[in-house]
Formats: C-alpha cells, sequence, structure tokens
C-alpha cells in the first residue's frame, strides 16, 4: 500500500504518522485552500486567513450579486438562477466562517485522530481502521476532482453568457455586463483598469466558494467515518474480550473492560464534540440541499423547454455537475451519519459474538450492564431537528421534487 507523501507540520511527531498522512488524503489541501487547516505554527494572518477569504466572498459576489435581484424581481426563471448561485455562495460563506471559528475544535480533534494512529493495535485493528480510511480518501478524492470540473465548467459557461450579453441590445442597463455573477456594482465597471481587477477577483473568488462549499463536507466527513472506524476496532476488542487468560484470571477481564468502557466514554465525548459544534453546519447543508437541487431541477427543465436553435451543452453540463456535486456532499453526510448509528449501536451484537457464555455470571451482568448503555446510538443531527442518515437524504430528494413541482406550477 502506498502511503501519501508530505508531513503536517501541527504538534511535530504526532502529525507526521504515515497512517495519518495517508489518512487525511486531499483534506489537507482543500482546507488549505480556504484557509481551514490549523497549523501550530500559523502567524496571525495565516491563523486569520479564513475570515478574509470570506470577506472577498462577500464583497466581490454576495453583495454584488444579491443587489442584481431587484432587477430580476418579475422575472421567474432569471431570480431563480439568480437565487439559486446566491444561496450556494452564502453556504459556502458560513461554513468558511464557522470553520474558522471552530478553529480549536477542529485542531483538537486532528490531535485525537492522529493520536489513535500511534495507539497500540493489533493488526486486524489496523486493517479495520484503514477501511474507513480508504473511504476518506475515496470521498476527498472525487471531491476534490468534481470541484475542479465544476469551477471549469462554471467559469467556462459564464465567460459564454458575458459575450452573449455584451451584444444583446435588451440586457437592463444596470446590471454590470461580462463578470462571472450577475451583479451591480454602485460605480461604473466599463473601464479596463476596473473591470479586469474585479473578474479577476470573481475569478478567484469563484474557485475559494467551490472549495468553501466542497472542503468542510470531506472534512468534517473524514473524523465522523474516522469515529466510526475505531467504535469497529472497539466492537473487535469486546468480541474478544472473552478467552483463557480472562477466564482463567478475572482481573484480566475487569482490566480488559474497564479498558473499553474508558475507551467508549472517550469517544462518546468525541462524537457529542462534533455534535455540538457542527451540528448548525448540518442544518444548513440540509435546507440548502432541499432548494439547491429544487432550483437546478426547475433550471434543468427551463433550458430543455425554451432552448431554441443549438442546444447549450455547457450550460446543461453545468447544471447536472452542480446537481450531482451538492446531492454528493449532503449524501456523504447522510451516510456517514447512518454508518455512525450502526457502529455504536451495535455493542450488543458484539458482545453477543463473543464466548460470553463462559463467564461467570457476575462477570456477564457487569458487561450486560455496559451494553445496555450503547443502545442510544451516537449521532449527528442537523441543528438538533433532524437525524442525520439515508432515509434523511430519501426524504431531502423527495422534499425538493415536490417544491419544483410547485416552482413549475407558478410558471405556468
Amino acid at each position: 500500500m502506498t502511503k501519501a507523501g508530505g508531513k503536517s507540520q501541527v504538534n511535530g511527531s504526532v502529525y507526521e504518522n504515515e497512517d495519518f498522512v495517508y489518512s487525511y488524503g486531499w483534506n489537507r489541501v482543500m482546507m488549505h485552500a480556504i484557509g481551514g487547516w490549523p497549523e501550530d505554527n500559523d502567524n496571525f494572518f495565516m491563523r486569520n486567513r479564513i475570515f478574509l477569504n470570506g470577506l472577498a466572498l462577500m464583497l466581490f459576489v454576495i453583495l454584488p450579486q444579491s443587489a442584481s435581484a431587484a432587477v430580476f424581481w418579475g422575472d421567474l426563471n432569471a431570480f431563480i438562477e439568480c437565487f439559486s448561485v446566491n444561496l450556494a455562495v452564502n453556504l459556502s460563506l458560513l461554513k468558511i466562517v464557522w470553520l474558522g471559528v471552530q478553529r480549536s475544535t477542529v485542531q483538537n480533534l486532528l490531535k485525537l485522530m492522529a493520536g489513535d494512529w500511534l495507539m497500540e493495535k493489533t493488526l486486524e485493528e489496523h486493517e479495520e481502521m484503514l477501511k474507513m480510511t480508504k473511504i476518506i480518501r475515496l470521498i476527498s478524492s472525487l471531491s476534490f476532482y468534481w470541484t475542479l470540473c465544476l469551477f471549469a465548467a462554471y467559469v467556462s459557461v459564464q465567460i459564454l453568457v458575458g459575450f452573449e450579453l455584451r451584444n444583446d441590445p435588451n440586457v437592463d442597463p444596470r446590471l454590470s455586463i461580462g463578470f462571472l455573477y450577475t451583479c451591480v456594482f454602485p460605480f461604473d465597471t466599463s473601464p479596463l483598469a476596473v473591470f479586469i481587477p474585479i473578474w479577476i477577483a470573481q475569478f478567484l473568488c469563484t474557485y475559494l466558494s467551490m472549495a468553501g462549499y466542497s472542503s468542510p463536507d470531506s472534512f468534517l466527513g473524514m473524523f465522523v467515518f474516522h469515529q466510526c472506524g475505531q467504535l469497529k476496532v472497539l466492537r473487535r476488542r469486546l468480541e474478544r474480550i472473552v478467552d483463557e487468560k480472562t477466564m482463567e484470571n478475572p482481573r484480566v477481564f475487569w482490566k480488559k473492560l474497564g479498558e473499553i468502557v474508558e475507551r467508549h466514554e472517550h469517544l462518546n465525548e468525541r462524537a457529542s464534540e462534533i455534535e455540538e459544534n457542527f451540528n448548525k453546519i448540518f442544518l444548513a447543508a440540509t435546507l440548502v440541499c432541499i432548494f439547491a437541487t429544487c432550483t437546478q431541477g426547475f433550471a434543468v427543465i427551463t433550458l430543455l423547454q425554451e432552448t431554441e436553435g443549438d442546444f447549450p451543452v455547457l450550460q446543461m453540463i453545468f447544471l447536472l455537475v452542480f446537481t450531482t456535486y451538492d446531492l454528493g456532499h449532503f449524501f456523504v453526510y447522510c451516510m456517514a451519519g447512518d454508518i455512525l448509528m450502526t457502529e455504536s449501536s451495535n455493542f450488543g451484537v458484539s458482545m453477543y459474538n463473543s464466548q460470553w457464555y463462559n463467564l461467570a455470571p457476575t462477570d456477564a451482568k457487569s458487561v450486560l450492564i455496559f451494553t445496555s448503555r450503547c443502545i442510544m446510538p451516537q449521532q449527528i443531527t442537523g441543528g438538533k431537528f433532524t437525524v442525520l442518515s439515508l432515509p434523511l437524504f430519501a426524504n431531502v430528494v423527495k422534499t425538493a421534487a415536490s417544491y419544483l413541482s410547485v416552482l413549475l406550477a407558478m410558471k405556468v
């Protein structure tokens, strides 16, 4: 197995562990792009770069595009298109700012994750951790390359649209033409000395917004999947708790059980830390996924119905890529939450698979008490309102489809 190259500078040798470096995959590259990967030796500027990126998004994309909504009022198609893009960029801003606010939490979770790879473990336990690592690396790789594809598709489409609008005499004069977003600036942007710097800033902010949309999802998903791997390892230890040594010496059994209980408490605290600090992000992602899927579906249907002459291939590719991109990242949250609930609630199954029948009655009762405490699964929720799981993903898709039918009815 080939390990990923490079070393993290955070906390010295702990973060230089090859397995840990291999496990985070593309997440470090993507988080560095938005300024969200914490380093102990960061200076003041590097620690706060993530907030400066958020400010750039606000000034060059969100405010000018929000101002254009007044121009499109009354034109349902144009307003929905403007709303859908602005919604996604606003979610990117929220994720970027929130990661900056939760910098210490992120740093602590990374240290705990790195420490897990340094703990003493059997070859079987190491393989269990690597199974989750492969999922993490696959998700981070897909997220990285999908972001690049979306970025290329969006910029290409907007450049073509900009050329078309420049030759359209019916364009509202209040709009600033030629930029990557439909926007309104309170000054004349036609001089090249003004146009070019703003266009370059929007070009950079476009990648920033897309990286800010995807990298936190992959990054937080990494913590949840790693947590699932640690629960799996702990379940394997519970399955092996009864052996010749523990049957001959009850003290060995109690020592092993104590270590399992203590480790389980630590994992519960870690799951609570993820849930308490990031449930608002999960809620925002849930709501935006509903509305973004609805509006992108509306845009696809409108494009198919109203196209005359040459079919806009690039626009259709972008719409399909973005819809898949949006649903895919929310699916990561739901899949991670579903696996987390399964792994954290199956300690009773692990106990059943052990040789519990060889234990003394008092010892068996103690294990039963422990497994009874594991009936309530660990969960990640959207703002404490809904549990992220695969059934929730299905409900989100159905809700988006129902809202889409309302928009289509309004259009008619």
